[in-house]
């Protein structure tokens, strides 16, 4: 003991005396904003969350997603991990929200299973209200404000997760596709192609050459299957295979 005691007091002893006065918070850990990423709530000196570029970064090295619509319908289509052997299910990479709306995420399942289930108590509060379903707009509001008041709030942390909420209302002759991106800061948007996970600007900017509005569904699937196909060799998935694209299990025409 009276050793142990004698080579800690030594070790010590290599600080300057300055130094030993100082706070363990000052000393540098991986850059000068690094400090500000202990707090939520407060913006580092170049402006940032940094919970929040961390919960970015989890969406953004995901595996890919794209949501895609076209003439009447609306395709969505991922890259899915391959599940390790002693596993028998997970979190599926979509999830049905009503009988018009399916969320597909890419980031953390467990925070993508919460925020489809908000979506799904926000849907089944305004028809129980209201006697009418959600409007997909609305729906896709409900998730970004939920999203974005955990980036403001004491004790918890932003969602980990993008989302992708493709509906399509209306009749079978007069179908309304529409799609919806919703990130972790709560930022929301309509769209008509988009991607997330990752390589997720890289596949925007394929969509933005190839998309056309008069797609069909089968040509949704083959563009999607085939820009997922190419970012498939630049996927690398916290040490995780990926397999091939394939089409989810839900699709509206």
């Amino acid at each position: 003991m009276m050793l142990l005691l004698g080579a800690l007091v030594a070790t010590l002893g290599v600080l300057p005396p300055a130094a030993s006065a100082r706070s363990w918070a000052e000393f540098p850990r991986g850059g000068a904003s690094h400090e500000y990423s202990h707090s939520l709530t407060t913006f580092s000196p170049e402006g940032e969350l940094l919970q929040l570029e961390h919960a970015l970064a989890a969406a953004n090295e995901a595996p890919s997603s794209l949501g895609l619509v076209g003439e009447g319908c609306v395709v969505l289509l991922g890259l899915e991990p391959e599940m390790p052997p002693l596993l028998e299910s997970g979190t599926p990479r979509a999830m049905m929200v009503n009988e018009n709306t399916v969320a597909v995420y890419a980031g953390l399942a467990p925070d993508a299973r919460v925020l489809a289930e908000h979506a799904q108590d926000e849907g089944v509060a305004h028809e129980a209200e209201l006697g009418e379903p959600i409007p997909p707009a609305a729906l896709a509001r409900a998730v970004a404000e939920k999203m974005q008041e955990a980036t403001q709030q004491g004790g918890t942390r932003p969602f980990g997760a993008s989302l992708i909420i493709g509906s399509c209302t209306g009749s079978a002759n007069a179908a309304k596709p529409c799609l919806f991106q919703v990130e972790p800061s709560g930022w929301h948007c309509k769209v008509h192609a988009t991607a997330i996970g990752a390589g997720a600007e890289q596949l925007r900017e394929r969509l933005a050459e190839s998309w056309q509005p008069s797609m069909s569904a089968r040509e949704l699937e083959e563009l999607g299957c085939r820009l997922l196909g190419e970012q498939l060799p630049r996927t690398r998935v916290r040490g995780h295979r990926t397999s091939a694209p394939s089409k989810l299990p839900w699709e509206f025409r």
